[in-house]
């Protein structure tokens, strides 16, 4: 007989008691799912409407944008039928705009800064409030449902900590809300050997019902293990998420740790936008928050099983809402209303340090965050002891020296005194051969 998971009614108790609205927003979405496609695509177009009126009553930028483009009259009245007229937006209109593109009452609804990942080496700065993150965190929640977690199972987290790495312990609030949730966290920036063998026994104490990773770090540690012939207990199924998880790799997870693996796909400006279910391998669209577009080079809608590049609309972010927000990177529709067949385009890797340990290559995008001078980069590991960024700037600023000697002091503290960074900044950064635009290069085998 299962044993009694004690932490779930206690934590939803807790969010009650609080007037969070995570427990509302997570039954809405229950609710969603169970209705007919018809009723599901009437609900997601109320959404969009709703937002597209917002946004054209209270931000500057789209109060003209959507009235060039005729999607919202004089009267307030949406017409979704010229939605495709709508310029998409892109992290330099972000820029550009500023404060145009935020509502005058972001402050009222409790907001807060984030920044892009960076995956597409162009990262940028944006507002969320308490509203969007109640949302993300229930569709959050909800994902993991489809894969048959719920809230309170044991998981171990193979995630990435810019402050374990640097030697700052985290704060007693986090430990708690870990506590709480049943949580380990295990540093996945660093994958060297001894980091790994401490992997080990976690696991093997923890004995973790499910584990949410970064591909990379997972993809590692599976490679280790089965090398080593080691032998752990099996989860009930691993999320995986921050990269391209090749059917390659999933075998390979999959025939390590003995369960079920799932793809989800977010980043920091949307959140969770889909993940894949245990009927196949397509990923199941976060409709209820987002509105998805594939398009081609012309802005026209691609076919079923044609990639094209991947606009976003958030339907909950009120505070600074993205209206066809070009995300950077390219998905394959399907030919089923809310899935989409793949997603493709975001590759990361490992750098090696001077004891020939693997560093995740998401460390070194980490500690760019909220630098917003720099408008694109590339992070290029060129040895053991030389890292080279290929900077972009924004127009006629300096890059203040402290940012620089921040970057440096941090990655000479993981890499090694000896490293080496260099500063190359340039007007342009090319493409690969391939056409795709590398963030991370390491030339170190």
């Amino acid at each position: 007989m299962p044993k009694f998971n004690w932490r779930r009614p206690l934590i939803y108790a807790l969010l009650y008691a609080t007037g969070n609205r995570i427990p509302k927003n997570l039954e809405y979405i229950r609710n969603y799912v169970k209705k007919p496609l018809n009723h599901q695509k009437r609900l997601q177009l109320e959404k969009l409407k709703s937002i597209l009126k917002y946004s054209w009553k209270n931000i500057p930028y789209y109060r003209q944008i959507l009235t060039n483009a005729s999607v919202v009259s004089k009267s307030g009245k949406v017409n979704l039928n010229n939605f495709n007229k709508i310029p998409p937006l892109t992290k330099a209109i972000i820029r550009g705009q500023g404060s145009s593109l935020s509502s005058p009452y972001h402050k009222i609804r409790r907001s807060y800064k984030n920044t892009t990942s960076g995956s597409t080496g162009n990262p940028v700065e944006f507002i969320q409030d308490k509203f969007y993150n109640e949302w993300n965190f229930a569709n959050k929640i909800y994902l993991k449902e489809l894969a048959g977690q719920q809230v309170g199972d044991r998981e171990l987290r193979l995630w990435g900590s810019e402050e374990d790495l640097l030697g700052v312990k985290e704060s007693l609030y986090l430990r708690l809300i870990a506590w709480l949730y049943n949580r380990v966290d295990f540093n996945s920036f660093s994958m060297a050997k001894p980091r790994q063998k401490r992997l080990i026994k976690l696991w093997r104490k923890f004995k973790p019902q499910w584990v949410e990773a970064y591909v990379k770090s997972i993809e590692e540690f599976a490679k280790f293990v089965e090398k080593n012939n080691i032998s752990l207990p099996s989860p009930r199924g691993i999320l995986t998420t921050a990269g391209d998880l090749l059917p390659t790799t999933e075998k390979l997870i999959t025939r390590v740790f003995g369960c079920p693996v799932y793809n989800r796909y977010g980043t920091r400006e949307v959140g969770d936008a889909a993940c894949t279910k245990p009927s196949g391998p397509e990923l199941r669209l976060s409709t209820w928050n987002h509105f998805v577009e594939i398009l081609d080079e012309k802005l026209n809608p691609c076919p079923p099983n044609k990639p094209g590049t991947m606009y976003i609309t958030t339907l909950n972010n009120f505070s600074m809402p993205l209206i066809r927000y070009n995300i950077g990177d390219l998905g394959t529709s399907s030919k089923k209303w809310g899935h989409l067949a793949n997603i493709q385009g975001r590759q990361t890797s490992f750098f090696i340090n001077h004891k020939s340990e693997k560093i995740f290559s998401g460390f070194f995008r980490h500690i760019l965050y909220y630098m917003n001078w720099i408008v694109q980069y590339q992070v290029i590991q060129e040895s053991q002891t030389l890292i080279t960024y290929n900077i972009v700037t924004e127009k006629n600023v300096i890059p203040p020296a402290a940012d620089l000697r921040q970057i440096k002091q941090k990655i000479k503290k993981v890499m090694g005194r000896q490293c080496r960074v260099r500063f190359r900044f340039t007007n342009h950064i090319p493409t690969s051969a391939s056409g795709k635009y590398l963030f991370t290069i390491s030339k170190v085998n």
